[in-house]
């Protein structure tokens, strides 16, 4: 994340993804979309180690 403040009343930032940060969002929503279809799984296996 790169942050630019400017100056002036009010004062103003911006924030740009960096090419780091825009190379992580495509296996970060593989994941995500890993964790909806399975969190209820998960959930239930945790529950099961529970007792």
């Amino acid at each position: 994340m790169r942050r630019q403040a400017f100056a002036g009343v009010p004062a103003r930032v911006e924030h740009v993804l960096t090419d780091l940060g825009q190379s992580a969002l495509k296996p970060v929503d593989v994941l995500c979309r890993w964790a909806e279809r399975n969190g209820n799984a998960v959930l239930a296996a945790h529950d099961g180690h529970d007792r």
